[in-house]
């Protein structure tokens, strides 16, 4: 029995140790794109009145993405972000609901100039391709 509790207790650690380096990895990321010299914002509503944030960076070529406002979803549905460029589009993950009406922020990596942001609503989880048409779209700052 204590051997069980002794791997159970490793594993748990090191998958915590892993979660805690990829929240820091994000973070040094996200302030990297707001210390950017080049960064750029942009504001949008959606048509049902929610407020979009857009951070971008060009010499980066990463944008952060938040939003306050948006509706609540059942727990089926989740708000998805995409890069949407010509090869089509990928998902920069999904924008969880923080406290105060808005959402964390989520990192669009690789983006380039022409490439839009949108935000999907799609099964919890998200999924591989957009199911839904976006309730907004960004083109990145120039």
């Amino acid at each position: 029995m204590g051997i069980a509790a002794v791997i159970v207790l490793a594993v748990t650690l090191a998958v915590t140790r892993q979660q805690l380096n990829t929240a820091q990895n994000r973070d040094r990321a996200i302030a990297a794109i707001l210390a950017a010299p080049d960064a750029r914002v942009r504001t949008a509503r959606t048509t049902a009145g929610a407020t979009v944030t857009m951070v971008a960076s060009e010499s980066l070529r990463a944008a952060i993405v938040a939003a306050a406002g948006l509706p609540p979803l059942p727990a089926t549905l989740s708000y998805q972000a995409w890069v949407l460029d010509p090869a089509g589009a990928r998902s920069a993950g999904l924008l969880a609901a923080a406290p105060g009406g808005r959402t964390d922020p989520v990192l669009a990596a690789g983006t380039r100039p022409g490439d839009l942001i949108g935000i999907t609503v799609e099964p919890a989880g998200g999924t591989e391709r957009p199911t839904t048409t976006p309730v907004i779209t960004m083109a990145l700052p120039a």
